[in-house]
């Protein structure tokens, strides 16, 4: 018997399963955005990536590398550590929060988010974002959070959820661990994690129009993640195969 194969067909068998759970979706998710590091609205993912994923279009499982699916699973474990940790210190918590949906004019489906925890200590409450990340995205000079402050996108989904959660929390936390050398850093939220005035919510209403023509749209590429910030890269999606093989001439 060969133990890594067993531990690799048991990641993929538990990454399709809640890929299965969420599907097929009814919602647009706080974290499909992202803006950019020159202030423009992008999405997080490509347009192509989220038409995939509203029509419910599986992932080609066979032909995703198996650490990338050990990688997205762990971040769940760090964030039961934390969890663990904060208990021990005396916070009560309550975890996965829902936000009530939020309903936007010009969108047909409503947005979902979900708060990692809300603390209580005392008389207080603490929302907290929890970041488990590789040592390059704490430590790089070049993009690392130690020089360059939290990652934008991670501020503005801290904005989205002071703005939506109907309760007013003390404190907003943003949270990064690293999982190779256990650097932690923590932000508080500022005047800086607020969603700004021209927030128009264009990258949803663009797919919307995608999803309503049933029209496939263009792939969203950008710069590979180690040349700089703003970058997606095709190479961690999980429908390159699909994009690139099956639709390759699109």
């Amino acid at each position: 018997m060969n133990l890594i194969n067993e531990l690799d067909k048991a990641i993929a068998k538990l990454n399709k399963g809640n890929w299965e759970k969420h599907h097929p979706k009814t919602a647009h998710y706080v974290t499909d955005y992202l803006f950019d590091y020159e202030g423009t609205i992008h999405g997080k993912s490509c347009l192509r990536k989220q038409y995939y994923d509203w029509n419910s279009v599986p992932p080609i499982w066979e032909d995703i590398e198996s650490k990338r699916l050990y990688g997205r699973e762990f971040g769940k474990y760090v964030q039961r550590f934390m969890e663990d940790l904060l208990m021990i210190g005396g916070y009560a918590i309550k975890k996965e929060v829902s936000l009530p949906e939020i309903k936007i004019e010009g969108l047909k489906y409503p947005i979902h988010g979900r708060i990692d925890d809300i603390l209580l200590y005392a008389d207080l409450m603490y929302m907290l974002e929890i970041k488990s990340c590789h040592g390059r995205k704490v430590n790089s000079k070049q993009f690392g959070i130690m020089y360059h402050g939290a990652d934008i996108d991670h501020k503005y989904q801290v904005a989205m959820y002071k703005k939506y959660y109907p309760n007013q929390m003390d404190e907003y936390h943003l949270l990064y661990f690293s999982r190779e050398d256990f650097n932690r850093r923590e932000f508080i939220a500022e005047d800086n994690m607020n969603l700004p005035e021209e927030f128009d919510f264009k990258y949803w209403k663009i797919l919307e129009g995608y999803l309503e023509k049933k029209e496939l749209p263009p792939r969203d590429i950008r710069e590979d993640v180690a040349k700089g910030e703003k970058s997606w890269m095709c190479q961690w999606c999980d429908y390159k195969t699909l994009c690139y093989e099956v639709h390759k001439n699109i």
